[in-house]
C-alpha cells in the first residue's frame, strides 16, 4: 500500500511540474497576444450595442478601443486593458463624450454619436455631470469615510445621473461580464490541453510508461517522495513557485536518470498514453497542488499502519496445536507397541 502511495505522489508532482510549464507557456502566449484585452473589448462593443441598439458596430468598437486605451485601463506597455469597472466605465464614456476631452481619444464623428447616445438617455452636458460625480464623491469619502471607494463612486453615480443610458449600463454590465468570462474560460481551455498535447508530445510523456518506471524504479520514486515532501502548504505561493522550480532545475530527481535517456531517445512510448497525460496536465497546478498535498496527508497515516501491521507479523508465535477433549497425543513407541510389527507394513522381520 506505502508503495502504491509512493507512486501517486511521484506521479502527482511529475503532473505539478509539467502543468506548470503549461500555464507558464500559456500565460506567455495570453499577454503577447493581448488575448484578454480583445475579449474584452468584444465584449464593450456588445453592451454598447445593448444598450443603444442603433449605435452602428464599427462606431461601437471605436467608442470601447478609446476606453481601454485610456490611461486608466490600458496596459503599461500601451495594450488594450485587461480589466474594467462598472463605475469606470461610466466616468470615462463621460469624459470621452465632453468637449474638452483629448482629441486623440475619439474622433469628432464618434464623439457626437456618443454624446448624441448620451443626451437621448437624458444628460445633456456630459462633462458637467462628470464633475459632478468626482465632487459628490470625495464629498461622501470625507462625510463616510468608512465606505468603501466603489460604494462611494456608484452611490454619486446614482445620484448625478438619472438617464436611461446609465441605468442600462448597471443592468447589463455584470450579466455582459459573466458571459464574457465564460468564453474566455472556455477559450483558454483550449489553448491550455494544445499546449499540453504539444508537450507532451514533444518529450514523449506516457503516463502509463511513467507508471510502469514508479513502479520498478525505487530510487527514482523515493527522490520524487522527497522532493514531494519538500513542498509545504503553509508557503505563500510565490515561496510555492520558487521552490517549485528549484526542484524543477534537476533532472535527475524529477524524472531520474534513466526515465530522461527513455526520453531522448523516444522508445516505447505509445500515443493513447501521450493523450492521457495531455488531458490530465491541462486540469492545471492548482488541482494538482491539491492532489499532491492530500497524498502527503495521506502518506504518514499508511506509513503507521504498515509499520504496525510489519511489527505484529515480526513478533508472532506459531500457534499450538488444538488438544481435543483434553487428551494429549500418545509418544510414538505406544502406536508402535500397539500395532504390532504385522500391522506396520514398513517392518523388516
Amino acid at each position: 500500500m506505502l508503495k502504491s502511495i509512493d507512486m501517486l505522489i511521484g506521479f502527482a508532482l511529475v503532473m505539478l511540474l509539467a502543468s506548470m510549464t503549461v500555464t507558464f507557456i500559456t500565460q506567455a502566449l495570453v499577454d503577447l497576444s493581448g488575448k484578454r484585452g480583445k475579449h474584452l473589448l468584444a465584449g464593450l462593443t456588445g453592451l454598447l450595442r445593448q444598450i443603444s441598439p442603433a449605435l452602428p458596430e464599427q462606431v461601437a468598437g471605436n467608442i470601447a478601443t478609446a476606453v481601454l486605451k485610456h490611461p486608466m485601463i490600458a496596459e503599461a506597455n500601451g495594450k488594450l486593458g485587461t480589466v474594467v469597472q462598472r463605475e469606470e466605465l461610466v466616468k470615462i464614456l463621460l469624459e470621452l463624450a465632453s468637449p474638452d476631452s483629448p482629441s486623440q481619444s475619439l474622433d469628432k464623428a464618434t464623439k457626437e454619436t456618443l454624446a448624441g447616445v448620451l443626451k437621448k438617455s437624458g444628460i445633456d452636458n456630459p462633462a458637467e455631470t462628470l464633475r459632478n460625480i468626482r465632487a459628490l464623491s470625495a464629498k461622501l469619502e470625507t462625510v463616510n469615510p468608512e465606505l468603501a471607494s466603489h460604494v462611494r463612486k456608484q452611490m454619486a453615480i446614482f445620484s448625478e445621473t438619472t438617464g436611461e443610458f446609465v441605468n442600462a449600463i448597471n443592468t447589463w454590465f455584470d450579466e455582459q461580464m459573466d458571459r464574457l468570462t465564460q468564453r474566455f474560460s472556455a477559450s483558454l481551455r483550449g489553448v491550455t490541453l494544445g499546449i499540453s498535447l504539444l508537450l507532451a508530445l514533444s518529450v514523449q510523456l506516457d503516463t502509463f510508461r511513467l507508471f510502469n518506471q514508479l513502479s520498478m524504479d525505487d530510487k527514482l520514486r523515493e527522490s520524487l517522495v522527497v522532493q514531494a515532501q519538500q513542498v509545504s502548504p503553509s508557503q505563500t505561493n510565490k515561496a510555492q513557485v520558487d521552490q517549485l522550480r528549484q526542484i524543477a532545475s534537476s533532472p535527475i530527481i524529477i524524472i531520474g536518470e534513466q526515465w530522461l535517456e527513455e526520453w531522448r531517445v523516444r522508445k516505447g512510448a505509445q500515443l493513447p498514453g501521450i493523450l492521457v497525460s495531455a488531458l490530465l496536465m491541462s486540469f492545471g497546478a492548482p488541482f494538482w497542488y491539491d492532489a499532491l498535498k492530500n497524498l502527503l496527508r495521506l502518506r504518514p497515516l499508511l506509513a503507521s499502519k504498515e509499520q504496525e501491521q510489519r511489527s505484529e507479523r515480526q513478533t508472532a508465535q506459531p500457534s499450538a496445536q488444538p488438544a481435543v477433549a483434553g487428551l494429549t497425543p500418545p509418544a510414538p513407541q505406544a502406536v508402535a507397541s500397539l500395532m504390532g510389527e504385522r500391522g506396520d507394513l514398513t517392518a523388516v522381520g
